[in-house]
């Protein structure tokens, strides 16, 4: 894996990715890109136009670093990804973390004319986060996203994402959430009364 960086005048971060991105390549992207939040980075680009190959363990670095940036308060947008790249992107899940743009300036423009991100942790507190918390944190938000959808009863969404049961899934979304949401299918069915 080949990593350079370089800053646009108005502080986006545009990272260019060259090479394989597996299971060894993942680390060493995660620390790279990390790097980039830790030193303040905001806006993040991140180039896979010269990725040849990309494999679920080897995305484990772009959603790490997407998370901690949105943790930070910040916004990481992917570009100029090869089709077979950019489907394995789409199909990981984490379509609230990660987003692909065909190139660079469709993706420097959305990250101008994004509302402002929450304030999130700050710098200090997301580059103190371990990988622990950082798994956790993806658990449930996550799940807080698959709960939004209503496709899914709580039981299959705490399998999905590794609860024991719905009641450590509500546990976990109240923690994190400050309350816990129903899933639409776990809602109870209003009873209708029917005219004699």
């Amino acid at each position: 894996m080949i990593f350079k960086t370089e800053t646009t005048p108005d502080g986006i971060v545009i990272a260019s990715v060259a090479g394989t991105l597996d299971r060894r390549a993942a680390g060493p992207l995660c620390d790279a890109l990390s790097d980039c939040v830790a030193c303040g980075a905001r806006a993040l680009i991140v180039d896979l136009g010269e990725v040849t190959c990309l494999t679920r363990a080897g995305s484990r670095g772009l959603v790490v670093a997407a998370r901690l940036l949105h943790t930070a308060g910040g916004r990481m947008r992917i570009c100029a990804a090869a089709r077979p790249v950019e489907t394995l992107i789409r199909e990981l899940g984490y379509d609230h973390l990660l987003f692909c743009d065909a190139d660079h300036a469709t993706s420097v423009a959305r990250l101008r004319d994004a509302p402002a991100a929450w304030p999130g942790l700050g710098p200090v507190e997301a580059v103190r986060t371990t990988f622990d918390q950082l798994v956790g944190l993806l658990r449930v938000e996550y799940a807080r996203h698959l709960v939004e959808t209503g496709a899914h009863s709580l039981p299959r969404i705490a399998e999905t994402c590794g609860y024991a049961d719905a009641d450590a899934l509500r546990q976990a979304l109240l923690d994190h959430l400050g309350f816990a949401p129903m899933a639409a299918a776990d809602a109870p069915t209003p009873q209708v009364e029917r005219a004699a």
